[in-house]
């Protein structure tokens, strides 16, 4: 697993390799055309990569290439054919074009003992009196308290992870709550390993697919458009389960 140094390094890298990697390719004789997709790791993993026979089924003539990465396509140097991106609200960049996904749930996770260590949690204001895991900033928890109903936040601390998916894991061992996207998570509720802390329906963002505007109607963003809009239909997780508390007598 790369360090947090090493994963900023290697995100500010990764699309110059990626770049180089298909030119390289286009000079093969034969080569056959590809559809670049460009999206964040978590998503990639969870939700698009289960489901890419389906596509190249959709696309025999395409050659899919997903790219994981927290990067954003440079469309002008036709980095990408599309992306998929967690954003706050649509792109509204001079020639691109983009289309709402899904507008996913962000709610406060943790590992089930670390909520049973604070038994008396049960609204947002709580979560204050709880160990908070960040990302890059704790700017997401402060518009996640505000989105609350919180009308003042204090300044909050805790450990900085740097991405959501270190934050997930230090959740899952019990160092904190975590903020999670609903799309991300559905597996970790499901079998117990995260619990959801409070309830709460907090949208800050959604996901959107991105393209080059000219490009939009084009039959292959076509077939993309209408599988993405497949996949993000389905549940991606459990309905919540309010917590109970037991103790060790029971």
């Amino acid at each position: 697993m790369l360090t947090a140094d090493g994963a900023r390094f290697h995100a500010q890298i990764e699309a110059a390799f990626e770049q180089i990697a298909r030119a390289t390719a286009a000079l093969k004789p034969g080569a056959p055309t590809t559809l670049s997709i460009w999206s964040g790791p978590g998503i990639a993993a969870r939700r698009l990569l289960p489901r890419l026979p389906e596509l190249e089924a959709l696309l025999p003539a395409r050659e899919i290439m997903l790219q994981p990465t927290l990067a954003r396509p440079d469309w002008h140097r036709r980095e990408a054919d599309a992306e998929i991106a967690y954003l706050d609200g649509p792109d509204r960049r001079d020639g691109v074009r983009s289309e709402l996904i899904a507008r996913p749930r962000l709610f406060p996770v943790a590992s089930p003992a670390l909520r049973a260590a604070f038994p008396n949690v049960g609204t947002a204001a709580d979560l204050l009196a709880m160990p908070l895991l960040h990302e890059e900033s704790t700017d997401q928890w402060m518009r996640w308290f505000e989105a609350a109903g919180l009308e003042r936040v204090p300044p909050l601390r805790g450990a900085r992870l740097w991405h959501a998916h270190l934050a997930m894991e230090a959740a899952r061992l019990g160092q904190g709550v975590a903020l999670a996207i609903e799309t991300l998570v559905g597996e970790e509720i499901a079998t117990g390993a995260l619990v959801e802390v409070v309830p709460s329906d907090v949208r800050l963002g959604g996901y959107y697919l991105v393209a080059p505007a000219a490009r939009w109607g084009d039959p292959d963003l076509g077939a993309l458009r209408a599988w993405v809009a497949t996949v993000f239909g389905e549940p991606a997780a459990s309905p919540m389960v309010p917590f109970r508390h037991q103790s060790s007598t029971n």
